[in-house]
């Protein structure tokens, strides 16, 4: 019977993602800064409420689960039995414990390149009042440009890369990124990817 509930309830909480409800004006709508990003946030959310429940309910089925069998067939507790049920339920709560981890951290580091884009974008949107004409997380081939600028002297795809303030306090060497015509110099390292990144998305 527990594990018939545990289908039960994992069934629902698939549906239930599926059938997420959409507001009905979503044509023609302008893009925002990093509405890719802000998706995928949402969607890991989701997720995590989604294990952290399994993490909660699948060892509490599997103890109420081997009790009712002792009580339904009148028999002793086998402590065989008990150190595997133990050995599963700790390997269970190992398991969604460490996939909650890893999934908080991913969006930790989505967030952190949301807030860089949305940055990037407000500071963009100003152009706008000189005649720029602006888009965000721009649709592409299979991928997304974060920022089309075109104006009077061409078109601009801007790549965004965010990194953390490693200074405790807040020191403008601390946030200052330099480009040597081959790759960024910040504080915490070099990365020369998103220099290759928006050559090619300029070229697309």
């Amino acid at each position: 019977i527990g594990i018939v509930f545990i289908l039960i309830c994992l069934v629902s909480l698939k549906i239930m993602q599926r059938q997420r409800r959409r507001p009905p004006f979503t044509q023609n709508l302008e893009r925002t800064p990093g509405g890719t990003l802000l998706r995928k946030i949402d969607e890991l959310s989701e997720e995590i409420i989604v294990q952290t429940v399994l993490l909660i309910v699948l060892p509490a089925f599997l103890y109420a689960g081997y009790i009712t069998h002792l009580y339904a067939t009148a028999n002793q507790a086998d402590p065989l039995g008990v150190v595997l049920l133990a050995l599963v339920g700790l390997a269970t709560c190992a398991y969604f414990s460490y996939a909650i981890r890893r999934m908080i951290k991913r969006r930790r580091s989505l967030r952190l390149d949301y807030i860089g884009e949305l940055t990037v974008g407000q500071v963009l949107n100003r152009m706008m009042l000189e005649g720029w004409w602006v888009c965000h997380d721009f649709p592409a081939e299979g991928f997304n440009i974060d920022h089309v600028a075109v104006g009077e002297k061409g078109v601009f795809a801007i790549a965004t890369e965010t990194h953390v303030n490693s200074g405790a306090a807040n020191r403008p060497e601390d946030a200052t990124v330099t480009y040597d015509g081959r790759a960024l110099h910040f504080p915490t390292g070099s990365n020369h990817e998103m220099i290759d990144q928006a050559k090619r998305h300029s070229k697309w």
